[in-house]
């Protein structure tokens, strides 16, 4: 038994020797350095930094710091997007800083040093709570996707005027590869195929607080089409994006003469289709500063990969968002919208037929106290958002 013991040590001591001189592998080690732009706003002095890197193999790392300690990571070997969070109260105002980084390259021993700005925004009264997007199983056994909806809500204690209120989808359609928008427009994000506007002189569409309001390119009853897993979208109330002067091939007429409808203010070139991914799309809510003719006039631009292209884009200042939301069917996507207005995504993995939405989590403790539902919002869809099975209109 003595010689075994022996034995053992002398094989313990060679192996260690052995690791010694292979070395150990380590992590990469990262220190971010957070910027803030103390000209507009003050730099917060007592809050917690919320730090995620997401890995191009969708591994997620979270991490929670005091802004006045260390922001030093050991983060394991790869490529990855980082966020950073900041989230406080102040005199009755819900103040998010929000930065990121794209695609750094993470290697074993290797210590990077990176700063990140962080921009500065405000939660906002009109917020995106739910997007039916990925379609359901139709009545022919197939995937059925002419029923997508968007649902806005008032998330504060004031009344929302609708009167002028924007929406678009976001170009591109797809975040499976990367945009060139997104480098080269950094005050702004770039509408894909349409912009619909709710009509009004200002104060002709009120929303209560904690009241909905439906937003479908095609307000039909699904249902009675014989797509039993869709939804009734008829419902007095709702709006739908449908122009019949636009010649718009794959919207359903309203479903009554009297159905409320938004009015078409732009669409890229010949577009005929008011349709998003059904997969990973992305949607901006925002209000015009100055008249309609204006706005387009500044705010048209060329796609920078294709400089010789005559095809204009409309793009929407981060400035003017209400609220932005990115969807996203994998982790490794590319972000289209920056952190001003969305540090994450909505994540819904199930697919397309999957008749799922993406829906905002409840606030339950600021429902309680304001005595109707208010949401999450952080302005970072990876929290603020969770899967709705079935979607809230189906039930």
């Amino acid at each position: 038994m003595r010689t075994l013991n022996i034995l053992a040590v002398v094989w313990l001591s060679l192996l260690l020797c052995c690791c010694e001189e292979r070395g150990v592998p380590e992590s990469g080690k990262v220190t971010l350095q957070l910027l803030f732009d103390t000209a507009q706003n003050a730099e917060p002095t007592d809050a917690v930094v919320k730090v995620s890197f997401m890995s191009n193999d969708g591994v997620v790392y979270n991490y929670e710091r005091r802004i006045d300690e260390p922001m030093t990571f050991d983060v394991a070997s790869g490529i990855y997007n980082i966020t950073a969070r900041i989230k406080y109260s102040a005199d009755n105002v819900v103040h998010l800083y929000s930065g990121q980084l794209s695609e750094l390259i993470l290697k074993d021993g290797v210590r990077e040093s990176c700063n990140v700005p962080m921009n500065y925004s405000k939660t906002g009264q009109l917020i995106i709570s739910e997007i039916y997007f990925s379609g359901c199983i139709g009545a022919s056994g197939t995937k059925y996707f002419d029923d997508q909806y968007l649902i806005l809500h008032n998330n504060s204690a004031d009344t929302v005027y609708l009167d002028g209120v924007c929406v678009a989808f976001i170009s591109p359609m797809r975040a499976s590869s990367k945009s060139a928008f997104v480098d080269y427009y950094t005050d702004r994000t770039v509408a894909y195929n349409f912009l619909w506007s709710f009509p009004g002189s200002g104060t002709e569409y009120p929303l209560a607080p904690g009241a909905d309001v439906v937003i479908a390119p095609n307000c039909v009853n699904h249902i009675a089409l014989g797509n039993v897993a869709s939804v009734d979208l008829s419902k007095e109330g709702y709006w739908a994006c449908y122009d019949v002067n636009a010649n718009l091939t794959k919207q359903s007429p309203p479903a009554t003469p009297d159905k409320k409808m938004l009015s078409l203010i732009w669409r890229n070139g010949s577009a005929t289709a008011c349709t998003c991914s059904v997969l990973d799309p992305a949607f901006v809510v925002f209000k015009i500063k100055g008249d309609v003719e204006t706005y387009i006039n500044e705010y048209s631009c060329f796609n920078p990969q294709q400089p010789n292209s005559s095809q204009l884009y409309l793009g929407v200042p981060y400035k003017w968002v209400y609220d932005a939301v990115e969807c996203f069917d994998a982790t490794n996507r590319y972000k289209r919208l920056s952190s001003v207005v969305d540090g994450g995504y909505a994540f819904l993995p199930n697919g397309s037929g999957s008749a799922m939405s993406v829906h905002r989590k409840v606030d339950e403790q600021a429902s309680a106290e304001m005595g109707f539902t208010v949401y999450q919002d952080s302005n970072n869809s990876s929290e603020d958002f969770e899967v709705c099975y079935p979607p809230s209109l189906k039930k």
